[in-house]
């Protein structure tokens, strides 16, 4: 059926829209240039679109007169009415469209004419990886549930590849007539989204798969860089299949910390996920945007944004992972970000795995500050060095400064996620009881970990402690591989 939609279209030279009678009828309406008026030519146009689709899969019955009807021409100039005085020159009727579709401004007045009342976030990991592929096609940054994909900009050549794109991820076909008819929740409802699919291809990323036993170091284990996020793929990721013999109904998501305490755990997060991956438990590790591999400048950091990222980061590893739970393991002010993240997310985390936080910002930046100090006070120039904004060679703008410093406990009082786990020194998990409190009070489950190591986060050459502590190795691997939530 493909094959027989695309040879259809591979030779058009123009998409006809309406019949010339009809043409005359609305062209004075929409000659005048109005935003409206333009956005109800681009609607005809959609619709002949659809009607073409329709015609195609034989879903539809339109008679031949009809069909005969829309190969016509469409006039480029519309027969001017009589007139006493001669008439002023009319604005041409746009020319039909090519094979080639923009659409930029039908998706954005859809999207801007949307009745804010009326949306709602995916529901579940079917909504979401269908979300997620339509809004990678489409180019827009929110699908919601009630959403239909002609109606968000989508045309005929494009529901071709959303049919495909689905039908990889979930492994359901889905009959293009759907995409006309039906709003996204509606096309979900057939769609049985299992754990631990092989690894599929997926219109949020751009991937370069590298071979299993020489990238991972592990046997028979693969994982794959991967560029995603919208409205371009800016950020930067590695996936981590689970083995598919011991697959596990959950995944894991690991939230970089900032700047030098990044490069400390960077090995620790790529042994752990390697780790968990062989032991059934898909993962994504993943740099935010200004950060790592990641595009962007210095400059640009900004925590909010980067909540985004994680979010992103969760709706990627869902769709490819095809798993409903994820469990997010977030040292240092990832813990704050990740907390913030699950009360935007559209499906909370199993587990928050919060590895000694960031809970007082700051007092957190004054120690980044007087780390940098110490360091960069024995340099050439150190003194001007100290005063730049920077952080032990990261870029820090007053912004992300601030942005730090307004971290506060009360932050913490609403995190979105059935347990809690905080990992830490014995000194700071006793200090812990006036955040952690308020969590078990609404119903989270909070459990403490005590860590008898003291883990060095800003040493540049890692002297104090090991890179991959085995004391915190096994604690990790525990909490994330295991089953059951104790």
């Amino acid at each position: 059926m493909d094959a027989e939609f695309e040879q259809g279209f591979s030779g058009a030279t123009a998409a006809p829209a309406i019949p010339p009678a009809a043409v005359q009828t609305i062209a004075p309406v929409i000659q005048g240039g109005h935003p409206v008026h333009m956005l109800i030519q681009q609607q005809i146009r959609l619709m002949s679109q659809q009607l073409t689709l329709l015609s195609v899969i034989g879903q539809a019955p339109v008679a031949e007169p009809a069909r005969a009807a829309t190969r016509t021409t469409v006039p480029t100039t519309p027969a001017p009415a009589p007139a006493p005085n001669p008439p002023a020159p009319a604005a041409p009727v746009a020319a039909p469209a090519s094979t080639h579709h923009t659409r930029p401004l039908l998706i954005t007045a859809q999207v801007a004419m949307r009745d804010p009342a009326g949306f709602a976030m995916p529901a579940n990991a079917a909504e979401q990886a269908i979300a997620a592929i339509w809004a990678g096609l489409l180019g827009v940054v929110q699908v919601g549930r009630n959403d239909n994909f002609f109606n968000l900009g989508g045309h005929s050549l494009l529901a071709v590849r959303a049919a495909r794109e689905m039908q990889r991820v979930t492994g359901e076909k889905i009959a293009l007539r759907r995409l006309v008819f039906e709003s996204l929740s509606q096309i979900a409802t057939a769609v049985a989204i299992e754990p631990a699919p092989a690894t599929p291809g997926d219109a949020l990323s751009v991937e370069d798969p590298i071979g299993s036993q020489a990238a991972s170091g592990l046997p028979g284990l693969a994982l794959t860089p991967v560029r995603f996020g919208h409205p371009a793929p800016s950020l930067y990721g590695v996936f981590h299949a689970g083995a598919v013999r011991q697959a596990r109904p959950r995944a894991v998501l690991f939230c970089n910390p900032f700047g030098q305490e990044a490069v400390r755990i960077h090995r620790f997060f790529r042994v752990l996920a390697d780790r968990l991956s062989g032991a059934g438990v898909p993962c994504l590790r993943f740099d935010y945007h200004a950060s790592g591999e990641s595009m962007g400048d210095d400059h640009e950091a900004d925590l909010d944004r980067w909540v985004c990222d994680v979010l992103a980061a969760d709706a990627l590893l869902r769709q490819r992972a095809g798993v409903q739970e994820v469990d997010w393991v977030a040292p240092r002010l990832a813990s704050a970000l990740a907390v913030r993240a699950s009360v935007q997310a559209p499906q909370a985390p199993r587990q928050l795995v919060l590895w000694e936080p960031v809970v007082a910002g700051a007092r957190y930046v004054d120690h980044l500050l007087s780390v940098h100090a110490s360091v960069v006070a024995n340099l050439p120039g150190g003194a001007e060095l100290a005063g730049h904004e920077e952080i032990l060679g990261f870029g820090a703008s007053r912004r992300l400064l601030d942005q730090m410093r307004a971290v506060v406990p009360v932050d913490y009082h609403q995190a979105r996620t059935r347990r809690v786990l905080l990992i830490a020194p014995d000194r700071q998990a006793r200090e812990a009881d006036d955040w952690l409190t308020p969590l078990s009070c609404r119903g989270v489950a909070v459990r403490r970990q005590a860590l008898s190591l003291d883990f060095d986060w800003t040493s540049e050459e890692a002297f104090n402690t090991a890179l991959v502590p085995a004391e915190a190795l096994n604690v990790l691997s525990a909490a994330l591989a295991g089953d059951r939530l104790e």
